[in-house]
């Protein structure tokens, strides 16, 4: 590569004060050994203070998330660099990178050229994190249905029955992948998708350490009423993983903003989940939540959702699912799964597992489905997830990992294009035969990847070694980090702020982006040391 691709065209810089630059940029080496806990007792570092001054023009929120609600992604990505992320969104990130614009406007007026070779870079780096995170989807979720909905109701109630399929999950292999969350967070509707959940049975305590159940003689004497029963105590706990990829063989830095992202992620996904295992009086409220996001919890499903997700939802442990025909039933059985989960909360401590990423020209790690509890899976290590964006299901897809138990294959394709009859009567005595029959037709087919891997000649030795794991983070939830974060992140998207770029020890982050030229961000360093440099020469030389 030229020394010109790489330029940072800082205006009128000596010689010198580009070196200088360049000393203090250059990155540190990482270090292979396993990251350090941190200390728990440590108080969380409060956020870097923020320009004060509010961002010119209309708010990210107001232009890209006025009709849906933020995700977990958009409270974490921004930390990479905040103008690169504004940039993106101006940019148009949501489309495929063909329709993309090469062009954007700033808010300032000013036109930034889109370079195209790096963005195209940065696509497929994402891809080959994707890649690897389907192959670890397909693991415990081999069946793939796409279900036709139609209303912002039905959308929901997809929703909900990933939501029911992963607590199937859990309680038939430990785990589940690709759990859905939701919830008002400062008051601002988050939704996100959790990577891993592992359910774990709770320590039997001793019996000597158990407390005793017989009543105190005073209860007998006492004017007061006994207190209610309080809820049983849970008998198994959950905890949140998270996959990310590394193209290099290389643990993050503790204190870098990579490892800092993934933590929040996590820590979001915990506080998003916490309030959907709470029973009682302080379970989830999913009437206000339906309310307050628009949806009407009343309002029928149509005939041909309904027969759909009934054909998808067969359980004896809620036979009520499978009466459901709109947003309330749906919500009414969910008290029912978290009371089978046995888990009233998330387990304080989150892990985040690093994988190297397959190297170029290399397919995903092809992994056997899964087949043995989670402990099996932890011995072995687990893939992970790609670094860029958090993954998220298609609105319209179910994810299966029993339905048809027996049948080890896997089923992909739309479910929907099987049912074509002539009418709704018809559809609803044959829809649950022709999903048996599809699967059973497409579990016996191998899929593409399997014809290739059937084609192609044996990896050479170390091949293996590109998809191996790296190494974990375990960390513990810190409730005023997260909260702190949040409103952090709020006023970014909000437009209270300005947004922050990257600090000059991170300056080689901008070679690999695509909006460098032209960056308000860059411009703006580059004139403040310009001026130090002066000042600093004045008062040397007077």
């Amino acid at each position: 590569m030229s020394d010109d691709e790489y330029d940072l065209d800082f205006p009128a810089l000596t010689d010198a004060d580009l070196a200088q630059i360049d000393a203090l940029s250059q990155p540190t080496p990482f270090s292979p050994a396993p990251i350090p806990e941190p200390e728990a007792a440590a108080p969380s570092p409060p956020p870097q203070a923020q320009p004060s001054m509010p961002a010119p023009g209309p708010s990210l929120l107001a232009l890209f998330r006025s009709t849906r609600p933020l995700s977990v992604t958009d409270l974490t990505s921004p930390l990479w660099c905040e103008y690169q992320f504004s940039y993106s969104m101006l940019g148009r990130r949501d489309l495929p990178f063909s329709m993309r614009p090469g062009t954007i406007e700033l808010p300032s007026g000013k036109e930034i050229v889109v370079n195209k070779d790096r963005e195209k870079t940065g696509e497929k780096i994402k891809k080959k994190g994707s890649d690897v995170h389907k192959v670890l989807e397909r693991e415990i979720h081999p069946v793939e249905v796409k279900v036709r909905a139609q209303t912002s109701e039905e959308y929901m109630g997809l929703r909900l029955v990933n939501m029911f399929t992963g607590v199937r999950s859990m309680l038939d292999f430990g785990y589940t992948r690709e759990f859905p969350v939701f919830g008002y967070l400062h008051n601002q509707q988050i939704t996100g998708i959790i990577d891993e959940i592992r359910r774990t049975a709770v320590p039997i305590p001793s019996e000597s350490e158990q407390p005793s159940t017989q009543p105190s003689i005073v209860t007998f004497f006492s004017p007061t009423k006994p207190k209610p029963d309080a809820p049983p105590a849970p008998s198994h706990i959950l905890r949140l993983l998270d996959h990310k990829t590394r193209m290099a063989p290389t643990l993050p830095e503790t204190g870098s903003t990579t490892a800092l992202a993934a933590r929040l992620q996590l820590m979001l996904y915990k506080t998003l989940l916490d309030p959907l295992l709470a029973r009682g009086p302080a379970a989830f409220d999913f009437e206000s939540y339906f309310i307050s996001s628009g949806l009407d919890e009343a309002c029928p499903f149509g005939e041909r959702f309904i027969t759909s997700i009934h054909a998808l939802v067969q359980d004896d442990d809620w036979p009520l699912l499978q009466e459901a025909t709109c947003l309330r039933d749906m919500a009414a059985v969910w008290p029912r799964a978290v009371e089978l989960l046995g888990a009233n909360q998330v387990d304080d401590t989150l892990e985040v597992i690093y994988r190297l990423q397959p190297k170029k020209g290399r397919r995903a790690p092809k992994l056997p489905l899964v087949q043995s509890p989670p402990a099996a899976v932890q011995e072995r290590g687990t893939p992970p997830l790609p670094d860029i964006i958090e993954s998220d299901l298609p609105p319209d897809v179910v994810l299966l990992s029993s339905p048809p138990r027996s049948m080890p294959g896997a089923f992909h394709g739309p479910v929907d294009e099987a049912f074509s009859p002539d009418s709704d009567d018809q559809l609803g005595k044959n829809v649950d035969a022709q999903i048996m029959e599809l699967v059973k037709q497409e579990s016996m087919r191998p899929t593409p990847e399997e014809a290739a891997d059937s084609a192609a000649p044996a990896p050479p030795v170390g091949a293996p070694e590109e998809s191996r794991v790296l190494g974990s983070h375990k960390f513990p939830y810190s409730a005023p980090q997260i909260h702190l974060h949040i409103d952090d992140m709020l006023a970014l998207w909000m437009g209270q702020r300005a947004p922050e770029g990257v600090d000059i020890e991170d300056v080689s982050r901008c070679w690999r982006c695509p909006y460098e030229d032209g960056c308000e961000w860059r411009e703006m360093k580059a004139k403040e040391f310009k001026d130090n440099v002066r000042d600093k020469l004045d008062v040397a030389y007077g």
